[in-house]
């Protein structure tokens, strides 16, 4: 499981306690309290850890009602959920020494706290103590603490079962309220008995419950009959035809129904009786059907006895009336009586359920009806109280003209609810024509109004879907006609809907595609058909269809995917060149899954390089090994396993053939991640290098001669170096005492003598400077060339340099410096760079007749120029200038060796820096050397 599921699981559970932002309770306060005074701290929390968010429910010494979660203790403490977390000095807790509220004023430095833990292991909280300085809880300190947070707990789980009993209880009233009001309304007397047992045996019933209609049946109030006994309301003569019934159900369990005629005080009835055990209950439904058996005595009566037709008549009127009375008691509808002036003379019982009013409360009410508004046209009917209130002069003019009156209306309730209702009222006359009241029947059209609303949202939804839609969205005739189009006709094809509805399908298909699309038009279901569309513009855009017939219309939607197929093509065009690049070049290549690890491509170029088949390798992905040499093998196997793990690796190793040739392999893999840098694909190339190898082989012999060979010459070098300077050192001391001796003597040596002496010793000193260029060489060659940094200052080491090889110059001439920027000490090895800028300098002074100048800027880099106004160097010599005893064309009859600069750029190298040299032809040369700041 992740840490986001089980910190997910952990929010769903604390939420279930619906906890967060609760008022105070004074029993987790008091938690608190008892910590604080039992720690003996100054702060204590109950606190729960929202997605981002530390809330307190209770909290002494501190008046935050919450804190970020990024700075919270307890997220840290939670981590442990068995356990309590001290920490006796959060300053020195790398965890807390740079957190907010360890750096407040006052800071938290003592922390301990103990995870609040449900039933289900979920740490939702903490139960802890804060101190501003350190400390460390005693054992019963931790004892207690641990149990006041248990008794947090404990409250947390009454918390959520009262919250689930609340819940229920609710549900459960609901239940009950539904099931009243389906018994108050049901037009049937309904009535539910509990058995009553004497001495083991069944003596009674008892009522548990009756409807209204019920107690109109039997003569009694509801309250009366509710709780009373059977025997105890009616008289053995009603009783006993119904209790052996009821006996009879309760105990066989079986239903019953049978029509019972019975006297009751108002008279006898006759009852349609349908009884149905309900465990050890029965359920009584009882129907008057009174009126039926009285019609059939009627024209019984009348059949036997013609003579008595006046008093049937009479007795027939009677029942008509009795009947009418049923009716405007029991009917759906609300019916009100009233007389010429509205008021209000009787109401059935409906009117209670519609309004909320009695009828006996609208009993000399007055009916207004109030004309609607022009923003809400709907009249308004109401009862008001006042007797002295004149008739609705709508409702009288219209009565009195017609003698009938339907109106949609709005009727307001008790409760002051304004319910939607179609009434219907006509006059009430007497025999002679002459109006005496009037009546009026009212519907509530509530649900009727509300499921037109709902078609109205539904239709505009629809319309909004359809005309929204991305998609192609039609309606047509069976006959191809289109009827109706969405936008996107316009927005894909740029026909107009009025371009189109009307207009016969087959005019905009493709001439090729017409004998199909008419022929799958005929289908009542079409669900993938592709044909072409034409644009207005006169292209083709290819159209997918789903289309469905219902009664004499089709539905049908439809898709541009010309661009898809487009893709489509390009992609397996792209696949066809893969597989022709890849089942033709030499290089093994392979595409594995990730999860699960699994091969699912491998080039032909596999078979011929590892001696096995591809099939080989899909059936088990370890049988490339089979091939790899066995001093290899552990290398590979280790690289193999480090690539199914998802890792990049580059591996060299060799196989051997069925044709018995060794070959050396490079292989390179690459992984494919998704968004989340989960591994999707494995990539692996798989490239034949024995040939470089046995260059390989081939360079590094060479590369061994060579080193041997330098070595020699190093040698050499050296010894040669020392060989000639022992004759020079002879033929300097033989000079020497020629002039020595010259000097002494009374005669003028002749000139000649004097100027071979001063060619000798330029030569020596020629000779000299080149064997001293050859050694450094040989010692950078060798890796010798001793480098020891320190802090120097550079301008003064750079006097140094100028006074002691450049002061006394034949020419009088002078380096000139620069200085730009703040001189500071700078890290270089004095010697190295002296000699650096001795040779520029020189060969400043050597090829130039003018001052040459020396720039020394201090920066984030130090930069050295030496410029001089000199003969230059040929542009197309420039790029060899590095290269060993390499002398400028123009430089020939000028003494140089060829190794200062490849002698400089060395030193100036060791050092960090870099060498550019800038230069043009007769107009002088600038040598930039750049050195890093240590």
């Amino acid at each position: 499981m992740t840490v986001s599921e089980t910190e997910q699981q952990r929010l769903q559970a604390l939420m279930s306690y619906t906890i967060l932002d609760s008022l105070p309770e004074a029993e987790y306060d008091a938690i608190t309290q008892i910590a604080t005074h039992i720690c003996q701290t100054p702060i204590s929390l109950i606190t729960f850890l929202d997605n981002d968010r530390q809330w307190f429910k209770a909290a002494q010494g501190l008046t935050l009602k919450e804190t970020p979660r990024q700075y919270s203790f307890c997220t840290h403490a939670i981590q442990s959920p068995t356990q309590l977390m001290e920490v006796m000095d959060a300053r020195v807790d790398e965890r807390f020494a740079q957190n907010p509220l360890t750096l407040s004023d006052p800071p938290f430095i003592f922390y301990a706290g103990v995870p609040l833990v449900d039933e289900a292991g979920q740490a939702l909280g903490t139960l802890c103590v804060i101190d501003h300085q350190p400390r460390h809880l005693s054992d019963q300190q931790a004892t207690t603490l641990i149990s006041l947070a248990q008794q947090v707990v404990s409250l947390l789980k009454l918390r959520r079962s009262q919250t689930l009993l609340s819940q229920a209880n609710q549900s459960l009233n609901d239940t009950n309220a539904i099931l009243q009001a389906v018994v108050s309304s049901c037009p049937a007397g309904l009535t539910l008995f509990e058995p009553v047992y004497s001495n083991g045996e069944l003596t009674d019933f008892k009522y548990v419950f009756t409807n209204a209609a019920n107690a109109v049946i039997a003569g009694r109030s509801v309250e009366q009959m509710t709780g009373s006994t059977l025997n105890s309301l009616f008289s053995t003569t009603v009783t006993a035809g119904l209790f052996d019934r009821l006996k009879t159900v309760q105990q066989t369990g079986q239903p019953l129904q049978v029509q019972w005629q019975v006297t009751v005080e108002h008279g006898p009835i006759w009852c349609n009786l349908s009884i149905v055990p309900i465990g050890e209950r029965v359920l009584l439904c009882a129907q008057d059907i009174s009126q039926l058996k009285r019609t059939e005595q009627q024209l019984q009566a009348q059949t036997e006895n013609l003579e008595q037709h006046i008093a049937e008549r009479t007795l027939k009127i009677g029942q008509l009336s009795a009947w009418q009375n049923a009716i405007l008691e029991h009917a759906g509808q609300a019916i009100v009586s009233t007389d010429i002036n509205g008021i209000v003379r009787t109401a059935n019982r409906a009117i209670e359920q519609l309004l909320g009013y009695k009828p006996e409360e609208l009993i000399g009410c007055v009916v207004q009806i109030e004309p609607g508004t022009p923003e809400n046209p709907v009249p308004l009917v109401s009862y008001q109280p006042s007797s002295d209130l004149p008739t609705s002069e709508l409702l009288k003019t219209a009565l009195e003209t017609d003698g009938f009156f339907h109106i949609e209306c709005l009727i307001l309730g008790k409760r002051g609810q304004r319910i939607p209702v179609f009434m219907t009222a006509s006059t009430l006359k007497d025999v002679s024509g002459k109006v005496t009241g009037y009546v009026g029947m009212t519907t509530d059209i509530s649900a009727l109004k509300a499921a037109e609303e709902k078609a109205e949202k539904t239709s505009r939804e629809l319309k909004i879907f359809f005309e929204r839609a991305l998609d192609l969205h039609c309606i047509t005739s069976l006959d191809g006609h289109f009827l109706k189009v969405n936008q996107a006709w316009t927005e894909t094809l740029g026909y107009l809907a009025e371009e189109m509805e009307g207009h016969y399908f087959l005019e905009f298909i493709h001439p090729d595609d017409r004998d199909d699309s008419l022929q799958t038009y005929q289908r009542p279901v079409i669900d993938g058909f592709v044909n072409r569309y034409q644009h207005k513009d006169g292209s083709y855009r290819l159209i997918q269809w789903r289309a469905k017939r219902y009664e004499k219309l089709i539905y049908s939607s439809a898709r541009d995917i010309t661009e898809r197929k487009k893709a489509e093509d390009a992609l397996s065009e792209s696949e066809q060149r893969f597989r022709e690049i890849a089942e033709n070049v030499d290089e093994v290549f392979w595409i594995q899954s990730a999860d699960p690890f699994q091969l699912l491509y491998i080039n032909p170029a596999y078979e011929r390089v590892f001696g096995a088949t591809s099939q080989n390798l899909y059936d088990d992905p370890y049988s490339f090994l089979d091939a790899v040499i066995s001093e290899d093998r552990p290398m590979v196997e280790a690289a193999f396993e480090r690539y199914r793990q998802g890792e990049e690796i580059p591996v060299q190793y060799r196989v051997q053939g069925r044709d018995g040739l060794v070959r050396w392999l490079n292989v390179r893999s690459f992984v494919m991640k998704d968004n989340g840098g989960v591994p999707l694909r494995c990539i692996g190339i798989a490239s034949d290098i024995t040939d470089m190898k046995e260059k390989e082989l081939v360079l590094r012999q060479s590369l061994i001669r060579e080193q041997e060979l330098n070595k020699l010459k190093s040698q050499f070098v050296a010894t040669a170096s020392h060989e000639f300077r022992t004759p020079l050192a002879t033929i300097q001391s033989s000079v020497d005492l020629i002039r020595m001796h010259l000097e002494r003597s009374i005669q003028s040596p002749p000139p000649a003598v004097s100027r071979h002496l001063e060619v000798i010793e330029r030569e020596i000193a020629n000779f000299s400077e080149l064997l001293a260029d050859i050694l450094t060489f040989g010692k950078i060659d060798a890796g010798r060339i001793p480098f020891h940094p320190e802090p120097v200052d550079l301008v003064a080491l750079t006097n140094r340099v100028i006074e002691t090889h450049f002061a006394d110059c034949k020419d009088n001439r002078v380096v000139d410096v620069l200085i730009e920027g703040e001189p500071e000490r700078v890290s270089v090895d004095q010697k190295l760079i002296s000699h650096v800028l001795v040779n520029l300098l020189s060969n400043a002074f050597k090829f130039s007749q003018s001052n040459p100048k020396l720039l020394i800027r201090f920066g984030a880099q130090m930069v050295i120029s030496v410029i001089d106004q000199g003969i230059g160097i040929p542009a197309e010599e420039q790029a060899h200038l590095f290269q060993t005893f390499f002398r400028a064309k123009n430089v020939v009859n000028i003494h140089g060796s060829g190794l200062g600069l490849v002698i400089v750029r060395e030193f100036v190298e060791l050092h960090g820096g870099t060498i550019r040299i800038d230069s043009v032809e007769h107009e002088g040369t600038t040598v930039t050397f750049t050195l890093l700041k240590g």
